[in-house]
């Protein structure tokens, strides 16, 4: 840098850059045309995962954030719901009314399908409750609650 002029080399540093075994480049506008120069698609290719696995995404707003946190809220509670019944505990009746109530407003929200995906009996299923659990958690984590507080 020459009086403050960082378009140039330092003149210490100057005959360190040949241009045919290397070059001066400042400021990321230059280094990328450099590379681009050099590498040609295979920097433009590798550029793009770089700037996709370093978070590039624009974050959830907070409305995505509770939205999501209900979905998964909703989703533990349906199953919750279906092995206490599966219990055969006796519940008032308005509170086992307003429970299939809550249930019919889940599967209209998210399908039945889709819900009974963690409720049977196998391997698969097991891993899917706890997978919609770990969503739950984190989610809940994001918005300030402890790790794995998982109450419906």
């Amino acid at each position: 840098m020459s009086n403050g002029d960082r378009r140039q080399p330092h003149p210490d540093l100057a005959g360190l850059f040949d241009g045919t075994q290397s070059r001066y480049a400042y400021q990321v506008e230059g280094l990328h045309e450099v590379l681009l120069e050099q590498f040609g698609d295979a920097y433009l290719e590798e550029q793009a995962e770089v700037e996709f696995l370093t978070g590039e995404e624009e974050p959830r707003t907070l409305a995505e954030i509770i939205e999501a946190e209900q979905e998964y809220f909703d989703k533990v509670w349906y199953v919750r719901s279906i092995a206490y019944h599966d219990d055969q505990r006796e519940l008032p009746y308005d509170i086992h009314a307003g429970m299939i109530a809550s249930r019919e407003r889940a599967e209209a929200a998210y399908g039945r399908d889709e819900l009974w995906k963690a409720i049977g009996p196998g391997h698969e299923e097991a891993w899917q409750y706890g997978y919609i659990s770990g969503k739950l958690a984190t989610l809940r984590w994001v918005l300030g609650s402890e790790w794995d507080f998982l109450d419906t």
